[in-house]
């Protein structure tokens, strides 16, 4: 606490620097411009911008400013190192444009508008029209809207001079119609017809009629026509309206009557040619039903028998119609159609019924398809099932029958027999005929050829490899089927059967059996070369005997008269031996086949005593089954027919087990396996044996020491058999409740090599993440020890000066369970 006699005298100056000024408090930006704070303005050079009066990080030259924000400036001496105490606010308002308000995108004008750029719809002030987007150079508003020009816009602040944000594009449509068309400009009417403006014909849209080129003034539809006149036509669009501009003159005649001549005339006509006002006289006449009826019959109105038909002369030359000239009687010649007395007929589809076969009454007769067909069916024409044909007959004047009769053709179609066997087999010693050939149908006949027509006679012998063909005749209705079946026979003569091996030979314990006699061909075996009783495929074979083997076919029931014989012999093999029909065998040695005893030549290895498949050597045995050996001969294969169990006992020992946590210690006490292998419970009374791992590891010694968070494996041995599997164990070296440290209160660091550190027992083991702070009498941190350096050496930070001989003061922080720090003092003695 001593304090300095002498001291040092320092002057100190003080910089003010006055804030900045600014000409603007309120500065306004175009938002589209995208304004930062280095756009800011003051009156000074070396000004930085704050967000508040008090903040003390300044803003980034880059930031973007906010509309209604304030922003506080601040000035820099000129060495830049001392700022304004005071700041100058600053306002800030961005600036946006107004939007064009009603601003179609797509605009259409009338040629006659004389459109301009000023009739393009913007509503704000100060619009501006460019022909591109480029927005370069402006264009007049006085100048002459383009067709299928696009115009574009950009609105600008006449207060803040900022460009808009908006960008509009109108795209122009100049109409201009043409003038309607006609191919009739010079029109002619008729002076009864007191034509109007509305009789002119023209082709267009919205058509209006003037009085000349030139008149504003359109003509009303029912204003009169003048003869000798011109008239003045526009059609118009029927959107908005745009007129065409230019017209078209069509020229007008009214035509006077011409007088009449009259006469009578009586016309036939035939009734299926359904004749019409049309049929009475050329284009040029116009019909009445009456002398003074006004109204004209329709060319398409069918004429009635016995009726008067009155006519006037159309005059060519002007088209107008003249008095009544001509009356025709007219008389419709009905013609009834034929008779018959079967409206549906029946016929055989072998036949190939035509036209001609249709039964019908009348004189010439002729067949339509329909009943409003108009070509004739030819006579010749081959009738179709279901279909319907309509006759009509014609008398002596040649008018036909308007009403036909209808004939619905029924063909009776019969299909051909049918068969499972298109290939059908004999046997020559049968000596097969015609009548053998097999076919599913009624009243079959065969024949020679597909076309022949005389059926074959029952009794005809077969010919091999020979076809024939069957039809069947449908009893209602006598029809024979159109198509035929064809089959092929088959004449076999077999021979006797051929073999490899006369002398075959098998072995007993395979219990050979017919079916595994060898024969090149199908065969039937007999007991003897004259015996008629095939024997059964299962039947065993017997030592020493005699086989008859006869050639079968597959496709019929037919033996070789030959047959060929067959000497078979039967080989067995002695059973193998097994002197001990007990075998035990460990869980732990995974004991399989292989492991069993038992002697003799090929040894093999049965589940049951009648099995067939072998036991692999390496399948692992089961305990309490037994097993089934037998031996092979080495020449030959064979194996004994009799087979020699043994009974299989596996033993299990289970592992041991450890009693409740036993697999917890202190790594202080440094224990070793010895002290684990105390704490394990024996299940079979045998020996424990521990592992560093399994199956695979290797024995431990008792006296190693255990590792924290390892795990051993222990195997229990009794009767000279191990437990399968083994007991883990994963070792806890820190469960130290029990024990705490031991603080000492002095040590003397003085080079003697005893007491030379401050060592504090059993901290580093119970806390890895301890640490320790030694203070002097003043407080001064001297040293700090931790995990990753060494207790204190009386030094000063470990590696400095030696601190003198005194009390000291240590926290130690045990940094572990939330165990709290504790505070002791200790004495350095030298």
């Amino acid at each position: 606490g001593c304090e300095s006699i002498s001291r040092v005298v320092v002057n100190v100056i003080i910089t003010t620097v006055p804030p900045p000024t600014i000409s603007e408090s309120t500065q306004t930006f175009c938002k589209l411009d995208n304004p930062t704070v280095l756009n800011l303005f003051t009156n000074d050079i070396n000004t930085i911008w704050y967000e508040s009066e008090n903040s003390t990080t300044p803003l980034n030259s880059s930031d973007l400013l906010i509309d209604g924000e304030d922003y506080w400036a601040a000035q820099l001496n000129s060495l830049n190192t001392c700022e304004s105490l005071l700041r100058t606010k600053v306002n800030v308002t961005l600036t946006e444009t107004l939007p064009i308000n009603t601003l179609t995108s797509n605009l259409t004008f009338c040629i006659n508008e004389n459109a301009t750029v000023n009739n393009l719809n913007a509503i704000e002030n100060n619009v501006q029209w460019h022909t591109d987007n480029t927005f370069n150079t402006p264009i007049n508003s006085n100048e002459p809207l383009i067709n299928e020009q696009t115009y574009w816009a950009k609105i600008t602040n006449s207060t803040s001079n900022c460009e808009g944000v908006t960008i509009y594009q109108v795209n122009v449509s100049i109409i201009n119609l043409p003038a309607p068309t006609t191919n009739k400009n010079t029109q002619y009417f008729c002076a009864d017809e007191n034509a109007t403006i509305f009789n002119l014909q023209v082709e267009g849209e919205n058509i209006k009629w003037y009085s000349s080129e030139n008149s504003t003034v359109p003509l009303n539809n029912s204003n009169v026509l003048e003869n000798g006149k011109i008239y003045w036509a526009t059609q118009s669009d029927s959107i908005i309206g745009c007129e065409s501009i230019t017209r078209l003159p069509v020229s007008v005649f009214i035509n006077s009557k011409i007088p009449p001549t009259k006469q009578v005339i009586n016309k036939v006509y035939c009734e299926i040619d359904k004749p019409t006002i049309a049929s009475l006289s050329s284009d040029n006449v116009v019909w009445y039903a009456s002398e003074n009826s006004t109204v004209a019959l329709n060319a398409n109105e069918l004429l009635v028998n016995g009726e008067d038909y009155w006519t006037t002369n159309i005059d060519t030359s002007t088209g107008c119609e003249n008095i009544i000239t001509t009356v025709v009687t007219v008389t419709i010649n009905v013609v009834n159609p034929p008779s018959t007395s079967s409206f549906n007929q029946s016929f055989c589809e072998i036949d190939n019924p035509t036209i001609s076969n249709l039964s019908i009454a009348g004189s010439n007769i002729k067949w339509y398809s329909s009943e409003s067909a108009t070509i004739a069916l030819n006579t010749n024409e081959i009738l179709i099932n279901g279909k319907d044909y309509w006759a009509t007959q014609t008398n002596v004047t040649g008018c036909e029958s308007a009403k036909r009769i209808k004939i619905t053709a029924l063909i009776n179609s019969i299909q051909p027999p049918t068969t499972n066997e298109e290939n059908q087999y004999f046997c020559i010693s049968e000596s097969p005929t015609v009548a053998n050939l097999t076919a599913i149908g009624n009243n079959i006949q065969w024949f020679d050829s597909e076309t022949d027509t005389t059926p074959l006679n029952s009794a005809n012998l077969l010919i091999d490899g020979k076809n024939y063909w069957a039809t069947q005749t449908n009893a209602t209705t006598d029809c024979m089927s159109k198509s035929r079946l064809v089959v092929k026979a088959h004449i076999l003569n077999l021979q006797k059967p051929t073999t490899t091996q006369i002398n075959q030979v098998f072995c007993k314990s395979d219990n050979p059996t017919i079916a595994n006699l060898q024969i090149n061909e199908t065969a039937a075996w007999f007991d003897s070369e004259t015996s008629i009783t095939p024997l059964n495929l299962t039947d065993l074979l017997i030592n020493n005997k005699e086989y008859w083997a006869a050639q079968t076919s597959t496709l019929v029931n037919c033996e070789s008269i030959e047959r060929t014989k067959v000497y078979v012999t039967l080989t067995d093999v002695a059973e193998a031996v097994i002197t001990n029909t007990n075998q035990y065998f460990c869980a732990s040695d995974s004991p399989t086949i292989a492991n069993l005893e038992a002697s003799g030549n090929q040894i093999k290895w049965y589940a049951t005593e009648t099995s067939t498949l072998p036991l692999g050597n390496s399948e692992l045995l089961v305990d309490g089954s037994t097993y089934w050996a037998v031996q092979s001969a080495i020449n030959n294969g064979c194996e004994s027919s009799k087979r020699t169990k043994v009974l299989v006992t596996i033993t299990s020992n289970n592992p041991p087990d450890i009693i409740e946590k036993g697999e917890e210690f202190c790594k202080i006490s440094n224990p070793t396996l010895s002290n684990l292998n105390s704490k394990i419970v024996s299940q079979n009374g045998g020996t424990i044996t521990w592992y560093d791992s399994y199956p695979n590891g290797s024995p431990l010694n008792m006296t190693d020491v255990l590792i924290d968070g390892k795990t051993y494996f222990a195997i229990e041995t009794a009767n000279g058999c191990s437990s399968i599997n083994p007991l883990a164990v994963t070792v806890d070296l820190n469960k130290c409740e029990m024990y705490d440290i031991e603080v000492f209160d002095g040590f003397s660091p003085n080079g003697n090599g005893i007491n030379d550190t401050f060592t504090i027992k059993n901290l580093r083991t119970l806390y890895p993440n301890f640490k320790v702070e030694f203070y002097n009498r003043w407080g001064a941190l001297i040293y700090t020890a931790t995990s990753s350096n060494g207790d204190w050496n009386g030094r000063k930070n470990g590696n400095g000066e030696l601190v003198p001989a005194g009390i000291y003061y240590f926290i130690i922080h045990f940094n572990k369970d939330n165990k709290k720090p504790i505070q002791k003092r200790l004495y350095l003695s030298r």
